[in-house]
């Protein structure tokens, strides 16, 4: 089973590409992100795997990890300014106006947290930050230093965020 020390023998590409995979991306996704071609994602997986002798994504996902976890690393991310995703505020009385509101919100968080390297609050706590008062509050009580906040309004022509 590869150590931290075998990941750390990686190339800085290969960690580059593995760090991603672990965040849930796809070849197409990785390659976007790194400014890279699919088939030289590719590569580097394949590279990677060997490295660390083992057959599959899954696999090198589940080594990173283990070897990327400890108290420490739970420290550098906690350590790292949060962001919190507010609820769209709904500008009709409409019900699925507020379920749209909630999706997006919901979306959002989820993409941060795949693509973000700082904590991102968890949707569910954010549902009633509003009762802190300004944007300010919200923050504190929510211990997130940035805030996704908007409105929703749902008409025939479309959704306008």
């Amino acid at each position: 089973m590869p150590s931290k020390s075998e990941i750390d023998r990686l190339s800085p590409r290969q960690r580059e590409v593995l760090e991603l995979l672990a965040k849930g991306l796809t070849n197409d996704d990785i390659a976007g992100v790194l400014g890279i071609a699919t088939a030289t994602v590719k590569t580097h997986m394949t590279a990677l795997m060997q490295a660390l002798d083992v057959t599959n994504r899954t696999e090198a996902v589940s080594l990173f990890l283990s070897a990327s976890a400890g108290p420490r690393a739970v420290d550098q991310v906690l350590s790292r300014p949060a962001i919190a995703v507010l609820p769209l505020v709904p500008l009709d009385d409409h019900p699925r106006t507020r379920a749209t509101g909630l999706a997006v919100a919901h979306d959002l968080a989820s993409l941060f947290s795949c693509w973000c390297w700082f904590p991102v609050i968890a949707s569910a706590a954010s549902d009633s930050a509003r009762a802190f008062g300004s944007t300010q509050a919200i923050g504190r009580g929510l211990g997130a230093r940035f805030l996704v906040d908007g409105s929703v309004r749902l008409g025939a022509d479309g959704c306008r965020l």
